[in-house]
């Protein structure tokens, strides 16, 4: 059960990697906005609550004063939710 278990993750790693593969200058969301204009206190609590290895974040301004960041931790996509103020609200795996 172990062995599948890690045969699924690297799966998922390597088939979520093969879009960038092709041209890693498409962005599909025509939403995203520069890192230096999303507020410094939701970058700083999206810092401390992920990890230093987490790549390819994409920020959106959400509805009312919430903040998308979608990115790439362990060969999967995520996306976190953050007030403007910097307060946690909710992740998933994409």
């Amino acid at each position: 059960m172990k062995n599948l278990a890690i045969l699924m993750i690297l799966i998922s790693a390597i088939t979520s990697c093969d879009k960038f593969m092709v041209n890693p200058n498409i962005s599909d969301d025509s939403s995203q906005i520069v890192k230096s204009n999303v507020p410094s206190p939701v970058i700083n609590a999206f810092n401390a609550k992920y990890y230093p290895t987490a790549s390819r974040m994409e920020w959106q301004k959400e509805d009312g004063n919430t903040w998308k960041v979608k990115f790439y931790f362990g060969g999967l996509r995520w996306e976190a939710i953050f007030t403007e103020a910097g307060t946690f609200i909710s992740e998933r795996v994409n």
